[in-house]
C-alpha cells in the first residue's frame, strides 16, 4: 500500500466539500494507508471545547476514523508507535491526561483518606518537598542579575525569577509555552533570536539554502553547531530531531510562519508546533499533503537536510503524480515492468550481481524498486521487487499483506498451496522470520512472495534462458506471455 499523510486542515477541508478529486482518490483503502496521528486530535483539541462544539469535534472524529480506518500514530514510553484505535478513544484519554496533569498541581491535603491512602500522600509529599527545593545551575540567577540578558529573561522567563528550583523552571518554561500558545511572545523570541545571530529575514524566508544561511551567521560570531542528542522521554529520537529542525528553520525566519491574535483565525507557536509534529509524523509515509506553501517548503528542506524520503506535496501536486505515475491498476502493471526498465537508468550497485532501479510506480501499490539479479551462483537471472520504505518506517506491515496477497490472488490465481487469504498466523511467521511465503505459477513464470527482516519481496524467475536478459527489453510479452 502507499503510505499517505494528510495534515488537518486538508482533512477538514475535504471533510467541508472541498478537493473533491484527491478525496475520491485517496479514498480507496486498498490503495492508501493514510494513519491519522495525535497531532490531528492536537488539532482538533485547539478547538472550544464547549458543549455547544462537541457535535461539531465529533463529526471529525469520525471524519478521521472513516478516512483512516483508524490507522494511528502516537508516542507512548519514548518511541513512536502504529496501531489500530479509534479516534475517539484517544481524544478521551488524551482530554483525561490533561486533566490528570491539571491535577498535578493540587497540594494532595485530604483528612478523608484510609491509612494506606494517607501513607501514600505522605511519600508523595516528601517526593513534592524535595523536588520543590532541588536547587538549579546557578547560571540562571546570574542571568536575571546581568544588566545585558536580565530583560530577556524577565519577558520569557519571569516565573524564574527568585524561584530557582526546578519546579520554578518547569513553571517558567509552561508558563512561557503558555504565552506563546495565546498570545505574540513567539513573534518576540524568534525577532531576537534572528536579531543576535544577524540573519536577515528578508533573505533567509526564499532561500534555496536556509541552513547554509543559519551555519554562516553562526559562524561569523564563532559560534560552532554542536552535535544534538534529541530527548528520548516525549518520543523516538527521530521524531525529536525532525521537530527541532522544523521549528529552528521557522525561528530562524525560513518560511517564518505569521503570528496573529486577532480576530479571525489565531495564528500562535501552537500552529508552528502542530506542523513541526505533523512533520515528523510523516516521515513514517511516503508522501506528506499539505495545502501550507511554508509548512511544506520548511518539511521538503528538513527531508532533505536528514535524508529522508518523505516528499511532501500539495493535493493538485499529487492529482498530478497520481495521473503519471500511481493510478494504474494491479492488472495492468507485470505487462508494464520490463517496457518501464527501458526508460529507467539503473542505480549503482556494490555487487556488480545485480541492477537496481528506482522507480516512482508502486507495482501492486507496494514495490518502487527492481532488481535484475545476474549473480552466476543462480541458475539464471531473475527480477526481484523490493520496497524502498519511508525512512522512519513503522511496523504496519500486517494489513499491507493482507491487501498485497489479495491483489496477487487477484491477477494470479491461487497459490500453488490453495493457501487462501493471507492468515494472522502467517503474519505472526512473518514478525518472527519463519515465513515460508507464497508461491504463484503463472505462463511458465514462478512468482515467489517472501519476507526478509521485516521486508516483503516478490521474485520472478522467468523460463531458463541465458539470454533473456538481452531479450527482456525488446519482447516485454513474449518473454512473460501475461496476457490472455
Amino acid at each position: 500500500m502507499i503510505r499517505v499523510y494528510i495534515d488537518w486542515n486538508v482533512m477538514s477541508q475535504m471533510k467541508n466539500g472541498h478537493h473533491s478529486e484527491f478525496f475520491s482518490i485517496i479514498s480507496d483503502n486498498k490503495k492508501f494507508l493514510k494513519p491519522y496521528s495525535t497531532s490531528h486530535l492536537g488539532d482538533i483539541s485547539a478547538s472550544s471545547q464547549e458543549l455547544s462544539n462537541r457535535e461539531n469535534i465529533d463529526s471529525d472524529l469520525d471524519f478521521i476514523s472513516n478516512l483512516s480506518q483508524n490507522y494511528c500514530l502516537f508516542h507512548i514510553e519514548g518511541r513512536t508507535e502504529f496501531r489500530n484505535n479509534p479516534p475517539r478513544d484517544l481524544y478521551i484519554q488524551d482530554s483525561n491526561l490533561s486533566q490528570l496533569l491539571d491535577m498535578l498541581l493540587i497540594e494532595p491535603l485530604s483528612d478523608n483518606l484510609d491509612e494506606e491512602s494517607r501513607n501514600l500522600q505522605e511519600l508523595l509529599n516528601e517526593q513534592i518537598t524535595l523536588f520543590k527545593n532541588t536547587p538549579i545551575d546557578k547560571v540562571f540567577q546570574k542571568s536575571f542579575e546581568n544588566p545585558e540578558t536580565a530583560h530577556l529573561m524577565r519577558s520569557f522567563l519571569p516565573e524564574l525569577e527568585d524561584n530557582y528550583t526546578q519546579v520554578g523552571v518547569l513553571t517558567a518554561i509552561f508558563g512561557m509555552i503558555e504565552r506563546m500558545n495565546k498570545n505574540t511572545a513567539y513573534k518576540d523570541l524568534r525577532e531576537n533570536l534572528q536579531g543576535g545571530a544577524d540573519i536577515k529575514r528578508d533573505q533567509i524566508f526564499h532561500s534555496a539554502s536556509p541552513y547554509e544561511l543559519i551555519d554562516k551567521a553562526y559562524k561569523k560570531k564563532g559560534i560552532l553547531a554542536e552535535p544534538k542528542s534529541p530527548a528520548h522521554e516525549f518520543a523516538s529520537p527521530w521524531f525529536t530531531e525532525i521537530s527541532n529542525e522544523y521549528i529552528a528553520l521557522d525561528m530562524h525566519g525560513y518560511q517564518e510562519d505569521k503570528i496573529s491574535i486577532n480576530r479571525g483565525r489565531k495564528q500562535t507557536f501552537r500552529n508552528t508546533m502542530e506542523d513541526a509534529f505533523h512533520t515528523a509524523f510523516a516521515s513514517s509515509c511516503d508522501f506528506y499533503i499539505t495545502q501550507d506553501q511554508r509548512n511544506c517548503k520548511k518539511a521538503n528542506a528538513v527531508y532533505e537536510k536528514l535524508d529522508i524520503n518523505t516528499i511532501a506535496m500539495s493535493t493538485d501536486d499529487f492529482l498530478i503524480l497520481y495521473k503519471k505515475c500511481l493510478q494504474f491498476k494491479t492488472v495492468d502493471f507485470l505487462n508494464q515492468l520490463l517496457d518501464l526498465l527501458k526508460n529507467l537508468v539503473p542505480s549503482n550497485t556494490s555487487d556488480l550481481k545485480s541492477s537496481r532501479y528506482d522507480s516512482a510506480f508502486f507495482f501492486f501499490d507496494y514495490f518502487n524498486v527492481i532488481r535484475i539479479i545476474t549473480d552466476k551462483s543462480t541458475k539464471s537471472p531473475f527480477l526481484l521487487l523490493t520496497r524502498h520504505l519511508p525512512t522512519n518506517s513503522l511496523p504496519i506491515f500486517g494489513k499491507e499483506a493482507h491487501v498485497l496477497v489479495s491483489k496477487l490472488q487477484l491477477l494470479l490465481g491461487n497459490d500453488v498451496d490453495n493457501l487462501g487469504k493471507f492468515s494472522d498466523p502467517e503474519m505472526e511467521q512473518i514478525e518472527k522470520d519463519s515465513w515460508l511465503g507464497r508461491l504463484w505459477k503463472y505462463a511458465d513464470v514462478n512468482i515467489k512472495l517472501r519476507a526478509m527482516e521485516g521486508h516483503l519481496q516478490l521474485y520472478l524467475y522467468p523460463p531458463n534462458n541465458k539470454n533473456w536478459i538481452q531479450k527482456l527489453l525488446h519482447a516485454v510479452k513474449s518473454f512473460f506471455n501475461f496476457g490472455k
